[in-house]
């Protein structure tokens, strides 16, 4: 148990600082969505003049934002949604990706819109993008440069961190199962002075974020190490072929083609959708090459599934499940929404969220931990040097006047 103990210990100490890095910008990774919404509260939100108990024809409300939007352009524009977040609330605003063309060139831009009046609400980027591109560098690379080298840095000190969180994971197990000792392995105690409540915060936490913790860093690992990643293919024999996008027959008749007849409404189409899988937000993408059109939502796990839709005939052409993927694929997809703590929505956010805030106190309180050790160790050790020497010079001091005599 002893060199179990010097394993964490030392292991904790080199990579301890940044773990704490780590997961304090994973903490901040977690939570953009919220720091989003109250930096920029227009984006998720609609104004209190809005109409929200107007009900929304879809069809309307983007020919509205498109004439809107070419409207506000000096020169002729050609413009196109090619995407569209559709929430599940009124008050809520959507999102479009937005393809514009002119003479001179053609580009992408984000829009959040008014679907009752058409009318743009925010456009572009966040106004925090800088701030997340930051915190993101920092989480995958330290901001060193080159980039290569933070990343290698990141890794290793993950591997270590892992050997950290199993020797720890060691240690919280208690010698002898009593009500006593199960007690302190479970909860944690704020009445013993503060060296006592600290390592029982450094204790009590770290065993009940580990699970959060290994997963963080396992997939980690997998994201710095591109030898890791290929070795985990194999495997779980991963291949790439193996897995092929699902294709419709939707050659349009004629008739169809020229768009005069047999041409289905995207409203049409959503309250299609809304009847299969009621009460949820969408993603909406437009392909007009292959007349489709795919919803995406969440179904409760970190995959989408997906819906084709035939653009001409509003007929529905099929769907794609997670479970219909190759075996290989389901892992594989799995990995970077675990990492990111999104795999089961807000639910698991908030779980790993707690795991990170707990990483970075179980590496303040370890250093914390460690020096308070260090100390009390070097303070014995003088103890006993200076019990040596007392016990030396009684040894060498000459007899006294009693001893004689005796």
């Amino acid at each position: 148990m002893r060199t179990i103990s010097y394993i964490h210990r030392y292991l904790g100490w080199i990579s301890g600082a940044i773990v704490a890095i780590l997961c304090a910008t994973g903490l901040i990774l977690l939570l953009q969505p919220d720091i989003e919404r109250v930096v920029e509260p227009e984006r998720f939100r609609l104004p209190e003049s809005a109409q929200i108990d107007a009900p929304i024809d879809l069809d309307s409300a983007l020919e509205n934002f498109t004439r809107r939007e070419t409207e506000s352009f000096d020169d002729p524009t050609t413009i196109a949604v090619s995407r569209l977040y559709l929430p599940n609330s009124p008050k809520r605003p959507l999102r479009a990706i937005v393809e514009a063309r002119n003479a001179k060139t053609n580009w992408t831009y984000l829009a959040y819109f008014d679907p009752h009046a058409g009318e743009g609400v925010a456009y572009g980027p966040s106004k925090t993008i800088d701030f997340f591109k930051t915190v993101r560098r920092l989480h995958t690379s330290l901001c060193i440069q080159p980039r290569n080298v933070g990343r290698q840095i990141v890794g290793w000190a993950t591997v270590l961190f892992i050997f950290t969180l199993l020797t720890g994971l060691v240690r919280w197990f208690p010698r002898r199962w009593t009500k006593t000792s199960t007690k302190a392995a479970f909860v944690s105690s704020f009445k013993h002075g503060a060296f006592r409540a600290i390592y029982d915060v450094h204790k009590v936490w770290g065993f009940y974020a580990t699970a959060v913790l290994l997963l963080l860093a396992l997939t980690g690992v997998w994201i710095s190490f591109p030898g890791a990643r290929d070795a985990f293919d194999k495997a779980i024999r991963y291949d790439k072929a193996a897995y092929v996008a699902p294709t419709f027959d939707v050659a349009p008749d004629k008739a169809g083609e020229a768009g005069e007849v047999g041409e289905a409404t995207l409203q049409a189409i959503l309250d299609g959708q809304n009847a299969k899988t009621p009460g949820v937000d969408y993603d909406v993408f437009f392909n007009p090459k292959a007349a489709t059109v795919v919803f995406s939502r969440n179904g409760g796990f970190c995959v989408p599934t997906r819906y084709y839709w035939n653009r001409r005939t509003g007929d529905f052409l099929g769907e794609e499940a997670y479970g219909d993927l190759p075996f290989g694929h389901k892992i594989r997809r799995v990995i970077m929404p675990i990492h990111k703590g999104v795999f089961w929505g807000d639910v698991t956010r908030v779980i790993f969220a707690l795991g990170c805030l707990v990483g970075v106190i179980a590496a303040v309180t370890g250093y914390w931990l460690t020096l308070k050790r260090w100390d009390r160790e070097e303070k014995s050790a003088k103890r006993s040097v200076v019990e040596n020497n007392n016990f030396d010079d009684s040894e060498d001091k000459a007899p006294s006047e009693k001893d004689v005599r005796e």
